[in-house]
C-alpha cells in the first residue's frame, strides 16, 4: 500500500536539451566581435549529450529514500579557456537583402571646404616662428599659467605651516610668486631641453666641462628657481575641483583650462584638406592613473590615449579628445561610433574624406557619416554587424576580390597576403596597377591604394612628436599630459609656419627660434632674480661701465676687482685664473671686466672665455 504523500503515476522528469535554433538566437544577442565557423553554431543536439559510459559529477543532492529518484536536467558547460564565439545571423539572408553583387556608379560629391589659414588672422609670408605659435600659446596663456601657479604655491605654502614649522631651505620658504617674465623663460628652457637631451634636469646647470652647458644661465634663472617653478606649476585652481566618485567630478579638471584652449585654437585658426584621418595617439605615462591604457601597436605602449583628428597629407592635429575612463552618465560615450561622431563634427556638411582603421569602422557609422555630408574610408573586420557576410564567404586566391554596394556604401574584400576587408563611401569599384620597390607590379583596388596613403596622419603627428618632446619622469600625469600638448602645439605651429610662410625652416630651427623669441621678449623686464646672476648678461639694454663703489677706507674710483673675462680666459687655457685687476665693472651683472674689449664680449659672446 502506498503511503500518504506519495504517488505511482509520477513520471521522470526528461532533461530538456537546447535546440540549434535556440543557441544561435542566445549566441546572437552578444556583441562580441569574434568569427564563427558554421560548424560550431549549428551543431546538432547529439553534441551535447553526454556518453553513457561517462561518470557525470555533480553536487550531491539529499533525496528522501522513501520517493522516487528524479533525473535532473544537466546543461552543456562550455570547456574553459575557450572565448564563446560569435553565431552567424539569425536570419543570413537578412543582413544581405540591401547589398548587392552589380556595382553601379554613384555620383560622389565634391569636396567645398576651403581649406588653409584664417584669412581674418595677421599672418602672412614674413611672419615669424612666435608670430605663428602665439595663435596657439601667447601672452593670455602664460599670464593664466603664471596667475594659477602662484595661487597653487600660496595654498601649499599654507598647508605646510599648518603642518609644522618649514624648513629654511625649501622652496616653500624660499619661494617668491612667479612673473610673466619667468614663466616665458621658464618655457625657453623647457624648449631647450627639448632640443637638447639630458639625463637629469640638474644636469642643465652643472659646471663639469664633459657636461656643461650654458644656455640655461645665459638666459638668467638658477636650477633651483627653474625646479621650483616646475614644482609649483598649476593650471586650474585646486579649491573648486570635485572630489571623485561625487556628482560632477572631472577626471581631467587640472588640465582642462590648458586642453580646452588649444582644442578651440586648432579649430579656430586653420581648415584641413579634404583629406582626414582619425586614430589613436598616446601620452607616454606608466604611473599610477585608473584611465592609463594598453595599446599594443605604439612605440610607448602604456600611457594617456587620446582620439585625434588630423590633416592627412601634413599631420596637422585639427580636433583632439582625450580618453578619461568611462563616462559619469552616457554609458556609449566611448563607443567608436560616439567618438568619431564628436570628432568629425566641426568638419561636416563639406564633403570631407575621413580614413580610418578598423577598430572604428562599421557600416552603421559610414551610413550616419554620410547623412551629414562626410565621406569615408577604412579597414573593416570581417563580422561586424550589416556586413555582406554571405557575398564575402567565398575563398580567393592572391590578386581577386569581391564587391558588394548597398545604396552609397562599397564594400571590398580583397586578398594580398591574406584577407582584407573594406568599406568605403568615397570610391568607385576599379581597379589600379601599382609599382612597388623592386618595380614590382601589383593590381590593387583604388580603395586600398588611397587608404595607405592617407590613413599616416596621426602617424605623422606622432612621428614628429617624438623627435624633440619633453619626456622627464613625474608621478603627476597631469604634468605629462600638459607638456606633451605643448609640444603638439609647437608641432601644429612648425606645420603652419611651412604652409604660410616663403622662408621654410626645419622643426628643429622653428622650435629654436620659438625659445629665442621668448627670451628677446623679455628684454629690460628682466625679474629680481635674474638681475642677480650673471646668466643675464647677454639680454637687456641696462649693461653700463661704472667705477666700483668704495668700500671701507677706500675711495670710489680706488676699489678694486678681478676681470671676470681675463680671469675666466687664464683659467680655460691655463687651468689658473689670470690675476688683472680693473676699477670697472657691470652694476647689473654686478662682476668686474675691463674697460673695452673684455666689457663688451662679455656681453655679447655666449662663450667669453674663449
Amino acid at each position: 500500500m502506498d503511503k500518504p504523500g506519495t504517488s505511482t503515476n509520477v513520471q521522470p522528469s526528461q532533461p530538456r536539451y537546447v535546440t540549434s535554433a535556440e543557441l544561435c538566437e542566445i549566441l546572437n544577442d552578444s556583441d562580441s566581435d569574434y568569427e564563427v565557423e558554421k560548424s560550431n553554431c549549428f551543431a546538432t543536439e547529439q553534441d551535447f549529450i553526454l556518453p553513457e559510459t561517462e561518470e557525470l559529477e555533480t553536487e550531491s543532492v539529499p533525496v528522501d529514500p522513501e520517493t522516487e529518484p528524479v533525473d535532473l536536467p544537466v546543461d552543456p558547460q562550455p570547456e574553459k579557456g575557450r572565448k564563446r564565439k560569435r553565431a552567424a545571423s539569425r536570419n543570413p539572408t537578412e543582413t544581405n537583402s540591401r547589398w548587392n553583387k552589380n556595382i553601379q556608379l554613384v555620383n560622389k560629391p565634391i569636396f567645398s571646404g576651403n581649406p588653409g589659414l584664417n584669412p581674418d588672422l595677421e599672418i602672412n609670408d614674413e611672419s615669424s616662428a612666435i608670430d605663428v605659435f602665439n595663435l596657439f600659446v601667447d601672452n593670455s596663456v602664460f599670464s593664466e599659467i603664471q596667475s594659477e601657479t602662484n595661487k597653487y604655491a600660496k595654498q601649499q605654502i599654507n598647508i605646510r605651516k599648518n603642518e609644522g614649522p618649514i624648513k629654511p631651505k625649501s622652496i616653500y620658504a624660499q619661494w617668491k610668486d612667479v612673473s610673466i617674465n619667468e614663466i616665458k623663460i621658464f618655457f625657453a628652457i623647457v624648449i631647450h631641453m627639448c632640443l637638447l637631451k639630458k639625463p637629469c634636469l640638474r644636469y642643465y646647470w652643472n659646471s663639469e666641462p664633459i657636461l656643461r652647458t650654458t644656455y640655461t644661465k645665459t638666459v638668467g634663472m638658477s636650477r633651483d628657481r627653474f625646479l621650483a617653478i616646475f614644482t609649483m606649476l598649476h593650471l586650474n585652481d585646486n579649491e573648486r575641483r570635485v572630489a571623485r566618485d561625487q556628482p560632477g567630478y572631472d577626471p581631467l579638471y587640472k588640465i582642462k583650462p590648458f586642453l580646452n584652449i588649444l582644442t578651440t585654437r586648432f579649430r579656430d585658426v586653420y581648415t584641413p584638406d579634404e583629406n582626414l584621418t582619425i586614430d589613436e595617439a598616446i601620452c607616454p605615462f606608466r604611473g599610477r592613473i585608473f584611465f592609463r591604457v594598453y595599446i599594443k601597436g605604439k612605440p610607448h605602449k602604456y600611457g594617456i590615449k587620446i582620439y585625434e583628428l588630423c590633416e592627412a597629407i601634413s599631420g596637422y592635429v585639427y580636433s583632439l579628445e582625450v580618453y578619461a575612463g568611462a563616462h559619469e552618465t552616457e554609458v556609449d560615450y566611448n563607443t567608436a561610433f560616439s567618438v568619431v561622431n564628436r570628432l568629425c563634427e566641426p568638419v561636416t556638411n563639406k564633403w570631407h574624406t575621413v580614413y580610418m582603421d578598423r577598430y572604428f569602422t562599421s557600416p552603421k557609422l559610414f551610413d550616419h557619416l554620410w547623412t551629414v555630408e562626410t565621406k569615408a574610408v577604412g579597414t573593416v573586420m570581417a563580422n561586424r554587424k550589416e556586413m555582406p557576410k554571405d557575398i564575402f564567404s567565398e575563398k580567393l586566391k592572391k590578386g581577386e576580390k569581391l564587391t558588394a554596394q548597398r545604396d552609397h556604401l562599397l564594400a571590398i574584400k580583397w586578398r594580398d597576403v591574406r584577407d582584407v576587408y573594406l568599406l568605403s563611401t568615397a570610391h568607385d569599384d576599379h581597379i589600379v596597377q601599382t609599382t612597388s620597390k623592386g618595380e614590382h607590379q601589383k593590381i590593387k583596388p583604388i580603395a586600398v591604394v588611397d587608404y595607405n596613403k592617407f590613413k599616416i596622419g596621426v602617424d605623422k603627428s606622432d612621428q614628429m612628436l617624438s623627435y624633440y618632446s619633453f619626456q622627464r619622469k613625474s608621478l603627476k600625469w597631469w604634468k605629462k599630459l600638459f607638456f606633451h600638448l605643448f609640444d603638439l602645439a609647437l608641432v601644429n605651429a612648425h606645420i603652419l609656419h611651412c604652409k604660410k610662410c616663403v622662408k621654410k625652416l626645419t622643426l628643429h630651427k622653428f622650435i629654436a627660434k620659438v625659445a629665442e623669441s621668448l627670451v628677446t621678449s623679455v628684454g629690460m623686464e628682466m625679474t629680481i632674480q635674474s638681475r642677480l646672476s650673471t646668466g643675464g648678461r647677454l639680454v637687456g639694454r641696462d649693461h653700463f661701465p661704472h667705477r666700483i663703489p668704495g668700500t671701507g677706507s677706500k675711495q670710489k674710483g680706488h676699489t678694486q676687482r678681478t676681470c671676470k673675462v681675463c680671469a675666466d680666459r687664464g683659467k680655460h687655457h691655463t687651468g689658473k685664473a689670470t690675476q688683472k685687476y680693473t676699477t670697472i665693472y657691470c652694476a647689473r651683472c654686478d662682476v668686474g671686466l675691463c674697460i673695452g674689449n673684455c666689457f663688451e664680449i662679455y656681453h655679447t659672446r655666449a662663450n667669453y672665455w674663449e
